[in-house]
């Protein structure tokens, strides 16, 4: 990977959703995938290098309408993890109405 002034941004993953559905679990198995590593914890952003000219950040988003707002608008890719037993409930619509207008894509 070239590391010079020039180097494109990362591109940011969030990954949004209630608590207990397992966005952390996620976020360790992209990790793990690209790096071979395992992390405990996931605390803040995480970039890794998946390629000579690519770089991953994965971000969780808080589970606040204000943290969701602020996700949207960086994020060029949301996951959004919906608990099927509970269903979808009308913060989670809210999300998805954010990411649709600041964000590239959106996966539910």
């Amino acid at each position: 990977m070239d590391r010079s002034y020039g180097e494109p941004p990362p591109f940011v993953i969030v990954v949004q959703g209630p608590p207990q559905v397992a966005k952390s679990l996620l976020i360790k198995s992209f990790i793990k995938h690209y790096t071979k590593h395992k992390v405990r914890e996931v605390r803040g952003p995480i970039t890794i290098v998946s390629g000579k000219q690519r770089r991953l950040q994965f971000v969780e988003c808080p589970n606040d309408i204000n943290g969701m707002i602020d996700c949207a608008k960086i994020a060029d890719l949301a996951l959004l993890l919906i608990d099927g037993s509970y269903g979808f409930e009308m913060v989670r619509y809210h999300c998805e109405q954010f990411c649709l207008v600041w964000t590239s894509q959106l996966l539910l």
